[in-house]
């Protein structure tokens, strides 16, 4: 907990005064056009002053749907920026590379974000967060090491040129994902000097294997990384007869969750619109209400044809409907092929490389594979990584013939 929360206030109520002044500092949040320094100033101003009821961490979640975190960040990063503004220097790009100076005292800000400027300009390089880590820190940020009692995974954080062989050379995530096969595929130990309790394999392998993801994905080259939050949570149905069935005095659980993280904004978004419109071609004016009450039309625009589907999503599960393979059966929890289909279409594009860190049957692999994209699976259990191989050889197969 940020220790500036331990004595907020709580108000059930604001005088007029109180309210006008939130509302002005609310308005900048709203409209988000004036940059990260003036929204954080916004927001920290509405917090230090109490112009909010209730509890600050519940009242910019249900004003603005910001995560009281991500509030906490924007404070910070608008209090760096302001810092630096005052002592004459240019102020950072963008909120992440503000927040990176946010643990250094208000001197050692202004000391170092001069040497970031100066090696920026005799570099001619950009200014990115990992280059202020290297000015902090003063080692290359070119690598990453993760280590832990048994082995240490380094991970460049560009793309490999040097391929002798020929072949073409390996980006971050594939790097990190054979490091991840190499770490799952060492022995581990079944007895403990220490008295502790010995890792089961499926842990330890787990357990580097997530690890080495958050490697990959904060070695992506020339992408600003933020913390990872919750971009989406989302719904499916499951319509098939079994999900209903359920004994004692419940209704049928026919409804799973779908979490959607992203670390900093997402690359991709492709919208899966498969959802007729019945007033297609039909012109309609799109209105909004502002914060004020007062209300804003947008230019009219002809309906398309179909929409976008919303964010509970509908399949039917059993025979067939889950997978197509009758041989997926053996697997007793595999991942239906629509939902698995949708979810990679929905965020990555062709050629684009999918992971799955626990392949199970294989379903990820197989949808990557026919919606055109690269994969990668990491399965420590054999029966199951050898019914994943004989799913994709009939994909692979299928891809080629469709080719």
């Amino acid at each position: 907990m940020d220790k500036t929360s331990l004595n907020d206030v709580v108000k059930t109520a604001l005088t007029e005064i109180e309210r006008d002044e939130s509302q002005k500092h609310e308005k900048i949040v709203d409209e988000g056009l004036l940059g990260y320094l003036a929204i954080g100033e916004a927001l920290g101003t509405i917090r230090d002053g109490h112009l909010h009821v209730g509890v600050f961490k519940e009242y910019v979640w249900d004003r603005f749907e910001i995560p009281y975190h991500s509030a906490v960040r924007k404070i910070h990063a608008a209090r760096v920026a302001l810092n630096l503004q005052t002592a004459g220097l240019p102020t950072p790009s963008n909120e992440a590379q503000a927040y990176e100076l946010q643990d250094l005292e208000p001197e050692a800000q202004i000391k170092t974000w001069k040497k970031v400027l100066k090696m920026a300009e005799k570099s001619e390089v950009r200014i990115t967060t990992d280059l202020i880590r290297k000015v902090q820190e003063k080692k290359s940020p070119r690598t990453v090491k993760v280590q832990d009692e048994s082995h240490t995974v380094t991970v460049p954080q560009t793309a490999s040129f040097a391929a002798s062989s020929g072949e073409r050379p390996q980006g971050p995530v594939e790097t990190a994902a054979q490091a991840v096969g190499k770490a799952a595929s060492e022995p581990v130990s079944q007895s403990a000097s220490n008295g502790e309790k010995p890792q089961r394999p499926v842990e330890t392998a787990i357990g580097k294997a997530l690890a080495n993801l958050q490697i990959a994905l904060g070695a992506l080259e020339n992408v600003e990384v933020a913390e990872a939050e919750p971009l989406d949570t989302m719904l499916t149905e499951i319509t098939g007869l079994v999900a209903h069935v359920r004994p004692g005095h419940r209704y049928g659980a026919s409804l799973q969750y779908v979490f959607v993280l992203s670390k900093g904004r997402p690359r991709v978004f492709n919208p899966i619109r498969n959802i007729e419109n019945w007033y297609a071609g039909h012109r309609k004016r799109v209105s909004s209400r502002l914060p004020d009450g007062t209300m804003t039309f947008k230019q009219e625009h002809v309906i398309p044809t179909h929409r976008m589907k919303s964010a509970i999503w509908h399949y039917n599960t059993g025979l067939n409907h889950t997978s197509t393979d009758p041989e997926a059966r053996k697997h007793p929890a595999s991942m239906g092929e629509r939902l698995a289909e949708d979810l990679i279409v929905s965020w990555s594009r062709d050629g684009d490389v999918v992971l799955d860190p626990m392949n199970g049957s294989g379903t990820t692999a197989k949808m990557a594979l026919l919606n055109n994209r690269r994969y990668l699976g990491f399965e420590i259990h054999q029966p199951y990584h050898d019914l994943a191989v004989n799913r994709l050889r009939k994909a692979t197969n299928k891809y080629l013939a469709v080719a």
